[in-house]
């Protein structure tokens, strides 16, 4: 493997809506890192209190520009899907992080993500990955233990739409420019799916399909996303070199074979599935 740098972002701590294995991901892939002798060569971390929207917008922009041939951002926390209001979308949904402060700052849309990404120079590989709920769909996030046999040892990992205050407008305002530069002849940028399908680039690892949550679950002894504990098994299992493909075949395999819905996947160029991991 060669150069790398490495962002990692692990949020537990939110208000009203705590989770409890995002900061142990975060370590847990460093560890598997270490034990490979993989060092990155620049290194940035955002745990918790740390991990507010100004602080990740600010790493972001200091991990695309590092000299460097690979560049990976982990994320680890609350994802919620909003209603697009401005028509770019499909789905009719803009994917979101959700930062520490997100009842203040609001959260970062995939709008403000990908334009982000985009300024990765074409030299560079920029590798996500993201352990979060994408969903707009699942009425299962927040359903009481005690009233669910689902989730007694587990928890999703999505915010309602209901509890996410308005964008600051500072950032309201970048959203629609984003937006404006994309009908006015700018590169395609705003749409993560046809980004990531367009630019070789760029490579996201995503636990769960757009239709599922992402559990926060207790798996030997100690709480973690149960995404990223099934890449992390599975790339131990099959070594340093294996593949996109290989890893979250086997990944999904263990998801399954553990109880947990969720499919994990890679998005990005059909020829990256059978590069190594982190590459």
């Amino acid at each position: 493997m060669n150069k790398f740098a490495l962002l990692q972002v692990g949020i537990n701590t939110y208000p009203y809506v705590p989770l409890r294995g995002c900061v142990n991901d975060c370590r847990n892939l460093a560890e598997q890192f270490a034990k490979f002798s993989l060092t990155p060569s620049l290194y940035q971390k955002l745990f918790d209190a740390d991990a507010t929207r100004k602080n990740i917008l600010d790493r972001l922009r200091w991990l695309v520009q590092q000299d460097v041939p690979t560049l990976i951002f982990q994320y680890s926390g609350h994802g919620t899907r909003l209603r697009d209001r401005d028509g770019d979308e499909s789905s009719h949904y803009d994917s979101a992080i959700v930062p520490v402060d997100f009842d203040s700052a609001g959260v970062i849309l995939d709008d403000e993500l990908v334009g982000l990404y985009a300024l990765v120079p074409p030299q560079k590989r920029l590798i996500i990955l993201s352990d979060s709920c994408h969903s707009g769909k699942s009425q299962r996030a927040f359903i009481t233990r005690w009233k669910s046999k689902l989730f007694r040892a587990s928890t999703p990992r999505f915010l309602p739409e209901n509890l996410i205050p308005e964008l600051p407008e500072e950032a309201s305002i970048q959203v629609r420019k984003n937006k404006w530069l994309r009908g006015h002849g700018w590169p395609a940028i705003t749409r993560r799916k046809s980004f990531l399908e367009n630019n070789e680039r760029c490579v996201l690892i995503s636990t769960c399909r757009e239709d599922q949550t992402s559990a926060d679950a207790c798996i030997g002894g100690q709480w973690q996303g149960a995404g990223t504990a099934a890449l992390i098994w599975a790339w131990g299992q099959l070594g340093i070199q294996a593949s996109y493909g290989a890893v979250a075949e086997w990944a999904n395999g263990w998801l399954k074979q553990n109880g947990y819905d969720q499919v994990l996947r890679g998005e990005g160029r059909p020829e990256n599935c059978d590069k190594p991991l982190f590459t």
